[in-house]
């Protein structure tokens, strides 16, 4: 429904709020006297749903959802009235598969159910994207974190400075990660619990540091130093956990300290030990 999630859009002077298959666009350049500018289709929503906008390093600002990923261009007048423009998007692969499997599907796929959020650091060739997926029976199939892979040409400005642009080609997937749960059952010693939260969800990323959070499945910490092959470097499970979100620290300069928001027993304060390198 309409104000699931809001964005701070051109240093907060406009939100842009998920409003069912679009995005609502409210003029906060008097905070006094918001205004609301109409909803904008995107086809981040497919007919069905919007769910978040994150603004990656080059000011691109990504809309995910039901539908995939678009990445929005803002020029320097950008007055409200539109989304910009669509400057990049996810392939066919990024579309819900939901309402023909119903969640009965493999669960395999890059989008399962909807796309969450997003992360793209500046100049990258590489978008980091949450599918969330808690529409299944168990841990099997539930929503994975991806990489997918941004076609960009390197443009030379005025000043000689360079920037990375998309191409206007189609991103593609280029790999996903999920829990042992998820991906191993038979791993364990016992079968996982009988959850029914154990999506991707909320994540950060500093350094080539990810930390997830992972609903029941606590919080994950990945290296995405290779996006071709997402790897584990820690995590961190209470024998009851529901964890919606983890971020680094943004006042600790070593990037070591992570906030972690747990629905069933609040915030929690982290240490990581990151390696030299």
């Amino acid at each position: 429904g309409p104000g699931h999630t809001a964005s701070c859009i051109k240093d907060c002077k406009f939100a842009w709020v998920s409003d069912g298959a679009g995005v609502k666009v409210i003029d906060l350049r008097e905070p006094a006297n918001p205004v609301d500018l109409g909803t904008h289709p995107t086809e981040a929503g497919g007919d069905i749903a919007v769910h978040d906008v994150q603004v990656d390093g080059n000011g691109l600002a990504w809309v995910v959802g039901f539908g995939g990923g678009v990445a929005y261009k803002l020029g320097p007048g950008y007055d409200g009235t539109s989304l910009g423009t669509p400057v990049a998007k996810t392939n066919e692969d990024g579309f819900s598969t939901y309402i023909e499997q119903l969640g009965l599907g493999s669960g395999d796929g890059p989008n399962d159910y909807i796309l969450h959020n997003s992360h793209r650091e500046k100049n990258s060739k590489v978008v980091f994207i949450t599918e969330e997926d808690y529409t299944r029976p168990g841990c099997a199939g539930a929503g994975a974190f991806e990489s997918w892979k941004l076609p960009t040409k390197t443009v030379k400005k005025r000043n000689g400075a360079k920037v990375v642009q998309p191409t206007g080609a189609d991103l593609t997937p280029l790999d996903q990660w999920v829990t042992e749960s998820l991906d191993d059952p038979e791993s364990w010693n016992q079968a996982p619990p009988a959850s029914a939260m154990c999506s991707a969800h909320y994540f950060d990323m500093s350094n080539n540091l990810v930390v997830q959070g992972w609903y029941e499945q606590g919080m994950r910490v990945l290296d995405v130093s290779e996006p071709s092959n997402i790897r584990q470097v820690g995590y961190f499970i209470l024998p009851t956990s529901m964890v919606w979100a983890s971020y680094f620290a943004p006042t600790d300069p070593t990037q070591q300290i992570i906030y972690q928001l747990d629905y069933t027993s609040g915030l929690h304060v982290l240490q990581l030990s990151r390696p030299a390198k």
